[in-house]
């Protein structure tokens, strides 16, 4: 599985700095740190042996993602490889944040569920009459019925991140707020990519294509998909750019103006910015809802518990006065 965020932002800026202190990619390898030593040896060593970069990259390890290997691969051949390492260390550490702050958000509210979990069924048990009846496997198995659910949602959430599952992206479209999110990250995405794939020298065909894989939405690689004849043909794609829903309409705009100046990548790295930072806004809100949705559930439960309680209490007290 990839390595976290942290370890490649810094394992690629420290490549970038090494390669422009003039050392080669095979000496920046065994020189850095970060990501397995053994891994970084063998990679340097296939570099030393000849083998060319396409084919080390093509059997790295899996802590490199695949959608890098296309960055780093274009920057080698063209010789923007110090440029690109700085770019995708920007880009991660950015990623890193905002799932950071998902997480983070996310612990207070689990915490309460949690207590509510492993209180709730004692309570449950409480006989004013005749005390607790405390009974260890009805307990656990009230505790495993309500967390199994919760555990099993977050593994399996957490399997299709890591494993960068196409199913991610289709779920994500069908909850609200994290909606606007997806579609927001992977203009992002496609923006920044293909900005560093033009500034690397990567023709515009193969610029769109890396791009479309880099960002992995659908839409995206559909329009990439109908784009390619008009590549073929050296048209403008700017016209057909306006009728495809999928670009917004700044992204039009800005991508005509660059390369009208013959500033295209940096007008597309413009946009990957602002849409970075409204990917950012709306994570930010999700991550306010959805803990505030959870936290609501959880106090409703637990209020529910205490007055089921309580109810009991008077029962049990009506009863004896009436006795």
């Amino acid at each position: 599985m990839p390595a976290s965020h942290k370890t490649l932002a810094n394992w690629y800026l420290q490549l970038s700095q090494s390669l422009e202190a003039g050392m080669t990619l095979a000496q920046s390898l065994e020189s850095s740190g970060g990501p397995k030593a053994a891994d970084r040896m063998a990679m340097s060593s296939q570099i030393q042996s000849g083998m060319p970069l396409d084919n080390v990259l093509k059997g790295a390890p899996n802590w490199l993602p695949k959608s890098d290997r296309i960055f780093i691969s274009a920057a080698a051949q063209t010789g923007r490889l110090p440029q690109t390492l700085k770019n995708l260390a920007e880009r991660h550490s950015r990623i890193g944040a905002n799932k950071m702050k998902g997480i983070l958000s996310l612990i207070y509210p689990l915490g309460i569920f949690h207590f509510a979990v492993f209180i709730s069924p004692i309570m449950g048990m409480i006989n004013f009459e005749t005390g607790i009846a405390f009974n260890i496997g009805a307990y656990l198995g009230q505790v495993f019925a309500m967390l199994f659910p919760l555990w099993a949602v977050i593994g399996i959430v957490v399997f299709l991140v890591k494993t960068e599952s196409p199913i991610l992206p289709k779920l994500m479209r069908a909850i609200p707020v994290l909606r606007g999110y997806s579609k927001a990250q992977a203009v992002a995405d496609f923006s920044y990519a293909l900005g560093t794939f033009l500034d690397a020298g990567v023709n515009v065909k193969r610029s769109w294509q890396g791009a479309a894989a880099v960002a992995g939405d659908p839409d995206l690689k559909k329009a990439t998909h109908e784009l390619n004849a008009t590549f073929d043909r050296e048209e403008d794609p700017v016209p057909q750019l306006k009728r495809l829903k999928c670009f917004p309409t700044n992204f039009v705009s800005l991508y005509q103006a660059g390369a009208m100046s013959g500033q295209l990548d940096q007008n597309l790295l413009i946009i990957g910015r602002q849409y970075q930072a409204k990917a950012n806004n709306l994570m930010t809100l999700t991550a306010v809802v959805y803990p505030t949705i959870l936290f609501v559930i959880v106090v409703g439960y637990v209020i529910f518990t205490i007055l089921t309680m309580y109810a009991g209490y008077l029962d049990a007290l009506t009863g004896i006065m009436d006795g």
